[in-house]
């Protein structure tokens, strides 16, 4: 049993009983609203609020789909079967103050991979919770809608634990989003350090600030669209991956960027673009991978490149394609 799911406790007669039993809720959206605390959009009526309950969302006939409005609460899993096109199959409720928070206890507690299209989205004041770590499979994308700062939509990673993300889907920032740990970055431990592991199927792309331990082996692209503007920070732990990045998006007055604010060891190609910078804050190599042939340093006509002082930065393999060549 996972170390963070707590037993129930009841009474029958004299006998004291315990029991990590929760109840298996499923989403009916039979409620006069779309609302996760509406008890009738549930079976069987209730909705799932405990520690050891599940909570699965399967494909609905009308479209409805659940609002997350609970301020915070806790369950043991939540399967997301259903796979609508141009729908959300579940959506954190956007508040100005206060929070909407679903925490969520269980090893492997998060699937969202119904089909191809099935998606989260977080919006201002939210965070989902993954506090047993595990593999998210994820079939569209979770986006990170409204909210910048301290506002910013977020997922957080239970201390001590590793969370991997199998695709094909998508982390997509249409404003900002922030992937953290449940302990604060400055007391960090050992035992608390968290990691995310980005695998090759899933693709970054927007403003987002990464403050965990990271492998990130997909894309990432600054731009949410290829041409607005965006900035992805890394921080805090160190980073590496053989992903591609491409700052790309932005314009002469507000650049696109890729900021180096923690150690950084990539054999990915980077790309940077003509109205992007990359940042170098910390001691960053992009090392030449001999076998996938990829570790390229590309800037592009117009793409800048910022390096701090007294930091380390070597790229293995430099490209200035756009450059003319040198006379004679």
């Amino acid at each position: 049993m996972d170390r963070r799911r707590m037993w129930r406790y009841c009474v029958t007669g004299s006998l004291a009983c315990a029991s990590a039993y929760g109840t298996d809720y499923t989403w009916t959206g039979d409620g006069s609203d779309d609302k996760w605390t509406t008890n009738a959009n549930w079976s069987p009526s209730g909705h799932p609020n405990g520690d050891s309950d599940t909570a699965t969302i399967p494909n609905n006939v009308n479209r409805k789909y659940p609002l997350f409005d609970a301020a915070e609460l806790t369950i043991g899993s939540l399967t997301i079967s259903a796979s609508a096109v141009n729908v959300d199959e579940l959506v954190f409720e956007s508040v100005s103050s206060g929070s909407r928070v679903l925490k969520i206890n269980d090893r492997d507690g998060l699937s969202a991979y119904g089909g191809s299209k099935t998606s989260i989205k977080l919006q201002q004041n939210s965070q989902l919770w993954l506090l047993g770590g595990g593999t998210l499979d994820l079939g569209e994308k979770i986006t990170f809608a409204v909210g910048t700062g301290a506002s910013a939509p977020r997922i957080v990673i239970g201390e001590g634990q590793t969370v991997s993300i199998a695709g094909p889907g998508t982390l997509l920032a249409d404003s900002e989003g922030v992937v953290t740990g449940e302990v604060a970055e400055q007391n960090d431990g050992p035992e608390t350090l968290v990691v995310l592991d980005v695998s090759a199927s899933v693709r970054v792309k927007g403003s987002f600030t990464f403050d965990t331990i990271l492998f990130a082996h997909g894309a990432m692209n600054t731009s949410k669209d290829g041409s607005a503007q965006g900035t992805i920070r890394m921080t805090c732990h160190p980073k590496g991956g053989f992903g591609t990045i491409a700052v790309d998006g932005g314009t002469a007055q507000s650049p696109s960027q890729f900021i180096i604010d923690c150690a950084y060891v990539g054999w990915g190609d980077l790309v940077v673009g003509p109205y992007g910078k990359l940042q170098v804050n910390r001691h960053h190599v992009t090392l030449r991978h001999v076998y996938q042939e990829t570790g390229d340093l590309t800037l592009k006509r117009g793409g800048k490149i910022g390096i701090a002082a007294g930091i380390y930065f070597e790229a293995d393999k430099h490209l200035t394609p756009d450059c003319p060549p040198p006379a004679g």
